[in-house]
C-alpha cells in the first residue's frame, strides 16, 4: 500500500507517493492441524480404506486435498506416491499386498496451507485365491479349483488314533491334512491311501478333504499284518486334482508310518 500526498499553495500544487508499505493481509490464521487424520477400514486387497480429515484450526473456510503413499512393511522406506490416489477413499490393490499405506491431508485457506499425515496402516494382506474362506483357527481354506501349476498339493501331516496298531479288530484311524505350496489348506482334494507291504490293510477308496483340508480313513488290518512290537506299517498317500494325471499336474505324494504292536 502507498499514500499520495498533494501539496498546494497560491502558485501551484504538487504530489508525491510514499514508499510502499507492507503487503496488506486479511486478518485470521493459516490452517494448523490439532488432531491427526486417521485411517479406517480392512487392510486386505480389494477393500476400501478411508482417511478422516482430522481436526484443524484456522480461518474458515478450509478446503482439503488428499494423497496416498505406499511404503514397506511396518511403514518403513521406501515410500512412493500411489498414482491417481487423490480422494479420501482408496481401494487397496494387489500392488499394496505385503506393504503399508499412508494418507496425507492438506488443509488450505486464504492465508496458506498445511499438511498432516496418518500413521502407517497394518501390512496389507492378499485377498487370496477365489473361494478363500477364513477358518476359526486362523487358517485360510481354498477349493481345489483354485490350485493350479506352478502351485502344488502337499500332504502336510498325518495323525493316528490310536497312535499304534495293537489290535486287528480295532485298527486305527488316520487323519491327513492337505495344503498347497502357498500354505492354504485345500478342500475337495482327492486323497488315495495304500498300505505297504501290499495286503496288510483292507483296500481304501479315494476320499475328499473337507473345509479344514483334512480327511480321515479307518485302517482295518488283514490277517497278513504282523502285530509284532517294533514293526511298522507304511502308508503311501497321494493328493490329486480331478481330471489330472495322478503322476503329474498339481498332485503330491508322501510316505507315512504307523507303529505296530505294544512298545
Amino acid at each position: 500500500m502507498q499514500a499520495l500526498v498533494i501539496a498546494t499553495n497560491s502558485v501551484a500544487s504538487a504530489q508525491a507517493f510514499t514508499a510502499p508499505g507492507e503487503i496488506v493481509r486479511p486478518s485470521g490464521s493459516a490452517p494448523k492441524n490439532s488432531t491427526q487424520p486417521v485411517l479406517s477400514g480392512t487392510t486386505t486387497e480389494g477393500q476400501p480404506l478411508t482417511v478422516s480429515t482430522g481436526s484443524w484450526s484456522g480461518t474458515q473456510p478450509l478446503t482439503f486435498s488428499f494423497r496416498w503413499v505406499r511404503c514397506g512393511p511396518g511403514g518403513g522406506a521406501p515410500c512412493a506416491a500411489i498414482p491417481g490416489a487423490t480422494q479420501p477413499v482408496y481401494v487397496l490393490s494387489a500392488a499394496d499386498a505385503g506393504h503399508t499405506v499412508q494418507a496425507f491431508v492438506t488443509a488450505t485457506n486464504a492465508l496458506g496451507s498445511s499438511e498432516a499425515n496418518t500413521t502407517p496402516s497394518n501390512t496389507i494382506a492378499s485377498a487370496g485365491p477365489a473361494g478363500a474362506v477364513k477358518l476359526p483357527n486362523g487358517r485360510v481354506s481354498i477349493p481345489l479349483t483354485s490350485v493350479s501349476l506352478p502351485v502344488r498339493l502337499i500332504v502336510s501331516s498325518a495323525s493316528f488314533s490310536p497312535v499304534r496298531i495293537t489290535s486287528r479288530a480295532r485298527g486305527t484311524t488316520v487323519t491327513f491334512r492337505v495344503v498347497d505350496t502357498r500354505g492354504y489348506v485345500v478342500r475337495d482334494a482327492l486323497i488315495y491311501v495304500e498300505g505297504l507291504p501290499d495286503g496288510w490293510i483292507q483296500p481304501l477308496a479315494e476320499r475328499r478333504t473337507g473345509t479344514g483340508g483334512t480327511v480321515s480313513f479307518r485302517l482295518r488290518p488283514t490277517a497278513r499284518l504282523p502285530l509284532r512290537s517294533g514293526g511298522s506299517l507304511a502308508l503311501f498317500v497321494r493328493a490329486r486334482k480331478d481330471g489330472e494325471n495322478p503322476l503329474a499336474g498339481v498332485s503330491g505324494s508322501r510316505l507315512f508310518r504307523v507303529g505296530l504292536g505294544r512298545r
